[in-house]
């Protein structure tokens, strides 16, 4: 009898047992089938306020708007053995350049290369463009196409100044009836005496100043700023590079592909830091174009090194008006022709109207039809 209930009470037990893991375990399908979904949450995005279009980044070098290599014409020949002039420097009509096998090299301003050699009582158009240069260098002379003492005296007081002895030479002339009085006189000054008939017919030896054409170099642009110069021992032939000079503005730019421009526009304000560590602005003036890629000029504000390089950004590329109010194009619902945004207000949304004024990547520039209506930075609207 007593192993008789001690047999029932285990019945008992493992039957609650069985019970009890019955009414915990379920199947996945039951599981799945007594799921309940959640309540719908609603996906937000804030409202921004900033340009349409990202900022622009670009790396900038330093130059100025005009570069020319000037090369040596065919007078000009011989070895560089001194240099006359170093990167960086302005330079004017009337100084030397390099000196060429010991003998200085002078530049003047002028837009044609000297055809000869020019000799005391020498006259054309050589003769009225040295004498442009040498007014340009500030020697006191008289255009006028006759090369006579004044002019010899100018290229005397040029080749001075730089520490030479110009080079004199000795012609055959006919004296004039009163050679003292103009700027064919003799270089020594004397009025001589009016010559006979017979002695007018003698030709006179006259000693004065020449101007070699491998002695000076005849270029227009000046004054510019030199950005190299042909080094000692180099020969010069008629395509050597003798000097690159840079003239005008200095700005600074950009050689990039045209895909990378986005939407950079003339007139965009740009920001860096100049050459004393101050931030600096500037602004893109000019944007050429030629096959894939684009040339960006960018002009600074404040004095720029030509040759550095520095970083600038343009945070409104696109030389916008304004900032405007940006939101999500997911955000905004297109309705019979017009659009709107919801803005959250608690556990609702507000529905209000707005015009699309542009869109570029997924993000829209938006202002509210109603002028009553105000569209914050922050606030949520519902995407999706």
């Amino acid at each position: 009898m007593k192993r008789t209930l001690i047999w029932l009470l285990a019945l008992v037990l493992v039957a609650g047992a069985t019970y009890v893991a019955a009414t915990r375990l379920v199947s996945p399908d039951q599981a799945a089938a007594q799921a309940q979904p959640p309540d719908p949450v609603p996906v937000v995005a804030a409202l921004s306020e900033g340009y349409l279009h990202g900022a622009v980044t670009l790396s900038v070098a330093a130059a100025q708007q005009q570069v020319a290599t000037i090369s040596p014409p065919a007078a000009v020949t011989g070895v560089v053995t001194a240099a006359g002039a170093s990167a960086g420097q302005e330079f004017r009509s009337g100084q030397v350049l390099v000196r060429l096998d010991g003998r200085p090299l002078f530049v003047l301003t002028g837009s044609f290369a000297l055809y000869r050699d020019i000799q005391p009582g020498d006259s054309g158009d050589d003769v009225a463009a040295l004498q442009a240069g040498l007014l340009e260098a500030g020697f006191a002379v008289r255009v006028d196409g006759e090369y006579g003492s004044a002019s010899q005296a100018a290229v005397r007081q040029m080749y001075r100044a730089a520490g030479y002895t110009a080079p004199q030479t000795t012609v055959t002339a006919a004296p004039t009836s009163n050679p003292g009085t103009t700027d064919n006189a003799p270089t020594t000054g004397e009025v001589t005496p009016a010559a006979s008939p017979t002695a007018a017919a003698t030709p006179a030896p006259v000693t004065g100043t020449a101007v070699l054409r491998s002695e000076v170099l005849m270029i227009s642009g000046l004054p510019a700023t030199v950005r190299s110069v042909a080094g000692v021992g180099t020969q010069l032939a008629a395509d050597s590079a003798l000097m690159t000079l840079g003239s005008g503005a200095t700005v600074m730019t950009a050689t990039v592909p045209t895909t990378s421009l986005g939407s950079l526009a003339v007139g965009a304000v740009a920001a860096f830091t100049d050459d004393t560590g101050a931030p600096a602005q500037a602004s893109v003036t000019a944007i050429t174009s030629q096959d894939d890629q684009s040339t960006v000029v960018i002009t600074p504000q404040v004095a720029v090194s030509v040759g550095t390089t520095y970083v600038v950004r343009v945070a409104n590329p696109a030389a916008e008006p304004g900032q405007s109010v940006l939101a999500p194009v997911t955000g905004i619902v297109t309705r019979g022709g017009r659009s709107y945004i919801y803005i959250q207000d608690g556990q609702t949304f507000g529905e209000v109207e707005v015009t699309v004024t542009g869109a570029v990547g997924g993000v829209a520039a938006i202002s509210p039809v109603d002028p009553a209506v105000e569209l914050q930075a922050g606030q949520d609207i519902r995407v999706g």
